[in-house]
């Protein structure tokens, strides 16, 4: 009925290209609510120990090793590792890892300008040995990363999504607050996931 609509009154050319016309809809509507979601689910995890938002309050120097850890319930099982702040910001660029193993006294560096973006820097011995931009914007107490998604949905037959989120905030000790959600999705007529929710603690380094 749908797809007879989009043919007879919407103007479309073909029958090929209503269903192209309804599955970009079906698309469109599946990233908005995926992202929503996500948000939502990291958000539900904050601390009440989370202070106001503020750029001076976010940008500074973190130890790469958090001091906290914990998998939410959500989490479908127990992922034996513990994620370290420059692999979880890392994978908002690329959901390629980074074979770069991070050396004893790393730090990773934030750098918010209070619009869009915000500059993750890499270092040790006082050099900077990589370094990303990423999109990012205040919501509600948090900084929330653009997330990285990979989607692919061809109904029943296959679907992929593969998305990495994360929440940034700060505590009342100085400590970075993360909330951070990894999903593996894949279907070949039977699905598999892997679907991890963490909080993460990462020391502030003092000036």
């Amino acid at each position: 009925m749908v797809l007879q609509s989009l043919y007879q009154h919407a103007g479309v050319a073909t029958y090929a290209q209503a269903c192209k016309a309804l599955i970009q809809v079906l698309l469109l509507v599946t990233v908005i609510h995926s992202c929503t979601v996500s948000k939502h689910k990291i958000a539900k995890m904050r601390q009440a120990s989370i202070t106001p938002f503020s750029v001076k309050g976010i940008n500074g120097d973190y130890k790469a090793t958090p001091n906290f850890c914990s998998e939410s319930i959500d989490s479908l099982m127990n992922c034996g590792w513990t994620p370290n702040l420059w692999e979880v910001l890392y994978s908002c660029k690329t959901l390629k890892d980074d074979s770069l193993r991070l050396l004893t006294g790393s730090f990773v560096n934030l750098n918010f300008d209070g619009k869009k973006k915000l500059i993750v820097s890499l270092i040790d011995s006082g050099k900077v040995i990589k370094q990303i931009e990423l999109k990012a914007k205040t919501y509600k107490q948090n900084l929330a990363v653009k997330r990285k998604l990979l989607l692919i949905p061809i109904p029943i037959f296959f679907y992929i999504r593969n998305e990495r989120k994360v929440l940034l905030a700060t505590n009342t000790d100085n400590s970075l607050n993360v909330g951070y959600l990894k999903i593996n999705e894949g279907q070949i007529f039977f699905g598999t996931s892997w679907n991890f929710l963490f909080t993460l603690y990462y020391p502030r380094i003092k000036d």
